[in-house]
């Protein structure tokens, strides 16, 4: 079975995503959007494929929409390592981090 890793940078994403949300709409939607957020990337680890491939990013990334975030990934048959997890202001400014093969 496939494992979840999430990036360093991903992980800050996430909290970043959790402090916004629960002073924008308070804790039960922040915990709300996480969970969520996390039953999509168990989606994704099981069905890898149904992400778009980012070729224009590299030909190993992938996208797929969680609600006004997109996560970015790539993918072996061991791993799903999500690389980011960015809101579409943060797309202009896109970094995803360097990694070794999957």
């Amino acid at each position: 079975m496939r494992k979840l890793e999430v990036s360093n940078q991903s992980k800050q994403e996430i909290i970043n995503i959790k402090v916004f949300t629960t002073l924008n709409w308070g804790k039960k939607q922040s915990n709300k959007y996480i969970i969520e957020l996390y039953n999509k990337l168990s989606l994704l680890v099981q069905n890898p494929l149904i992400g778009i491939n980012r070729v224009d990013l590299s030909k190993e990334t992938y996208s797929f929409p969680h609600e006004s975030h997109m996560i970015y990934y790539k993918f072996n048959e061991n791993y799903l390592y999500v690389m980011a997890v960015l809101h579409p202001v943060s797309y202009t400014h896109l970094t995803l981090p360097t990694i070794h093969s999957v």
